[in-house]
């Protein structure tokens, strides 16, 4: 039995561990043009495609206090032997007891560490993140300052150890991103027919297919849980042990009471298992077993199971009345967009979103939203509340729509021309929308919300009814903070990033790529930038300029094509 490596996502990178010298890994470019203004911007935050292994100071004899909770902490680096070093630093009794994996505080400068009083310390630090034991990061509100506890006592020779701290370690920013790297897991949306990505960040060592198979046992992040994202783990199953590797097969192994699990679920286990253990390039495939004896288990079919759905790469625009794919300044329609010119022309069309799968196009318009069938075009009106709207389409078939003015949306199927009104499990002070985005797995809904703080970048789940699919419900909003002036547009860069374009002062859009789960980058600016559209990498990304010029990425840089259109499609 195995996992066959065709099945992985085309689009994965990986991270060699080494011990002085990083490898550098050498990303190919897409054909790009070759004139036009280029407009530069600074990285920030981006994830080292190093790894790197830190070798920290044991204790010494005649360390005071103070210096013995340095130490420690500095010790958060060696990830060896389960940290062994750091328990050097603890008293005996106390080494088994801390744990390690609980959390980790990332911070951006050193601690600034004091007397608590005769056998206490006290360490400060300004923190920016933190990841919890299952590998969730999350953004702390800037200015963030968390103190940390320890409790010391001196041993049988007279040498101070800590008797009581804080779980988990604390990292500078750039040793975080030396020693963890981020892991896309995956779940099931609630048809088990599509896999839904979850970003954990774990050691870049040994231990890290251990936690990730632990994650996938446990379940999703608890936001994406609230739309009915599962595993196919079933609940009450347990990991045995550490998940072993002989030669480039990983096993997992769990327990017996797993026995009385189905064909079908055991093969989605397997696609799960293979899936999420994608980022180990030394690994062509998955075994499982229940408590030592093998599985004889085959992936699903292919059309069972739809692993990072894609789109055509190629930009479908609107130009001049014509709706085609752009290749160089020319538009060539295809038979189905052929079809939709004629009932687009009356309508003067703002933006569009467009879905060959779903057979559905939908349109921003002076008048409203208007979606039709692509086979059959026949416009139908499903929003035409006043303002500016925004506008989405789903895998599924729905148009979504918000306004400005106003928390809630609209998902609406053409077929039978019925739309749920939808409204985030809990309120976080949104009053209405400027842009929305459902990824491509029509599991989540990325929006720009108004609030009274400004413009906000946030994330929910979607919860849908499982006969028809319909969105009934949203789950609790994730609030994202991608930094940056003011957010005007956003769009899925591929399967776990979106793209934040974020006008300042003086006009430029700086482009700002959000992991779900992760850091931030930023990715260049463009004069004027106005909108911005994913395709299945970040190399897919477009901006378009209030003169209505498209932009291509080049390294960290914009590159203005010679194509003007009125308008590029989201494709889903």
């Amino acid at each position: 039995m195995t996992g066959s490596a065709h099945r992985r996502r085309a689009a994965r990178s990986s991270t060699a561990a080494i011990v002085v010298l990083a490898v550098l890994v050498l990303v190919g470019c897409a054909r790009i043009p070759t004139s036009g203004q280029v407009l530069a911007g600074e990285s920030e935050q981006q994830e080292s495609d190093q790894s790197y292994s830190f070798f920290p100071d044991a204790p010494r004899d005649g360390m005071s206090r103070e210096e013995i909770v340095e130490g420690f902490l500095d010790a958060g680096t060696g990830t060896q032997n389960d940290y062994e070093v750091a328990r050097e630093y603890l008293a005996d009794s106390y080494r088994q007891e801390w744990d390690p994996n609980a959390r980790i505080l990332i911070t951006a400068s050193v601690p600034d560490v004091v007397d608590a009083g005769p056998d206490s310390i006290q360490a400060s630090y300004k923190s920016s993140a933190s990841v919890d034991s299952e590998g969730l990061y999350s953004e702390l509100k800037s200015g963030t300052t968390e103190r940390l506890e320890f409790t010391l006592a001196q041993d049988s020779a007279g040498e101070w150890r800590i008797t009581q701290a804080p779980p988990g370690i604390v990292l500078l920013s750039q040793n975080f991103r030396s020693l963890f790297k981020s892991y896309t897991l995956y779940f099931y949306d609630d048809t088990l027919s599509r896999l839904v990505p979850d970003v954990r960040w774990f050691d870049a060592q040994q231990t890290a297919l251990t936690r990730i198979a632990r994650a996938l046992v446990n379940g999703p992040a608890p936001w994406l849980a609230e739309g009915n994202v599962v595993s196919a783990i079933p609940s009450g199953v347990s990991l045995l042990g550490a998940v072993t590797v002989e030669g480039d097969v990983a096993d997992v192994d769990f327990s017996s009471s797993l026995s009385s699990t189905s064909p079908d679920q055991y093969s989605r286990m397997l696609l799960q298992l293979t899936e999420s253990f994608a980022d180990f390039e030394a690994i062509s495939s998955v075994t499982m077993s229940i408590t030592g004896v093998p599985i004889d288990q085959e992936l699903p079919p292919e059309d069972e199971v739809v692993v990072n759905r894609q789109v055509t790469s190629t930009p479908l625009v609107y130009k001049s009345g014509e709706l085609g794919f752009l290749g160089g300044v020319n538009v060539t329609p295809s038979p189905e967009t052929a079809a939709l010119q004629g009932a687009l022309a009356s309508l003067s069309p703002q933006k569009g979103a467009y879905s060959a799968d779903g057979d559905v196009a939908s349109f921003v318009t002076p008048n409203g939203v208007f979606t039709t069938p692509i086979s059959d075009p026949e416009p139908l009106l499903v929003d035409a509340r006043p303002g500016p709207l925004a506008m989405s389409l789903d895998s599924w078939g729905y148009t979504w729509t918000g306004s400005t003015d106003g928390p809630g949306l609209r998902a609406t199927d053409v077929e039978d021309r019925q739309h749920s009104w939808l409204e985030p499990a809990e309120n976080v002070g949104a009053t209405g929308y400027r842009a929305i985005a459902v990824s491509r797995d029509g599991a989540r809904l990325a929006v720009l919300e108004n609030s009274s703080v400004g413009v906000r970048v946030a994330v929910m789940a979607i919860e849908r009814e499982p006969s028809t699919n319909r969105p009934v419900a949203l789950g609790v909003p994730l609030v994202l903070e991608p930094g940056g002036a003011s957010p005007v547009d956003l769009a899925w860069v591929d399967e776990t990033s979106l793209a934040v374009l974020a006008v300042g002062s003086e006009g430029t859009a700086e482009v700002r790529t959000q992991t779900v789960g992760g850091t931030v980058s930023v990715n260049g600016a463009v004069l004027d930038g106005q909108q911005i559209t994913g395709s299945n990498t970040p190399a897919g990304l477009r901006v378009l300029d209030k003169d209505h010029h498209i932009y291509v990425p080049k390294g960290n840089r914009w590159q203005q094509s010679d194509a003007v259109v009125d308008f590029i499609l989201t494709q889903v």
